[in-house]
């Protein structure tokens, strides 16, 4: 907390080093990528010769399917949740049906009792 602007250590701080565990494959892998991704850029620009807006058109339809798979895991998260909640909708109309139906029943008790 000697330094400006800090109002507070937090918990995570406090673990000493020896307790972290570093992900190498997943560095490794994620250097890789990047490497790659490199390699093709520069393939393409250099010995391919492509031009600058047939990369935007590629770069584009990446993105467009990026978002359209994004796009369907959300409907089929949608649909999932929407069925799950129309069985809930028909479990409480069920439930309020033989709520009424207990109501008048135990209404029919009281009065043969009295």
């Amino acid at each position: 907390t000697n330094r400006m602007g800090v109002k507070k250590v937090l918990p995570f701080f406090n673990i000493p080093v020896e307790n972290v565990i570093f992900s190498v494959l997943h560095a490794q892998m994620g250097v890789g990528n990047k490497i790659l991704n490199y390699l093709l850029d520069e393939a393409e620009r250099k010995v391919e010769n492509t031009p600058a807006e047939m990369v935007a058109l590629r770069n584009d339809l990446v993105r467009a399917e990026t978002k359209l798979a994004e796009a369907v895991e959300y409907k089929n998260r949608w649909e999932r949740m929407t069925m799950e909640g129309s069985v809930l909708q028909a479990s409480k109309a069920n439930l309020r049906g033989e709520r009424q139906t207990w109501s008048a029943q135990i209404y029919l008790l009281t009065r043969l009792i009295e």
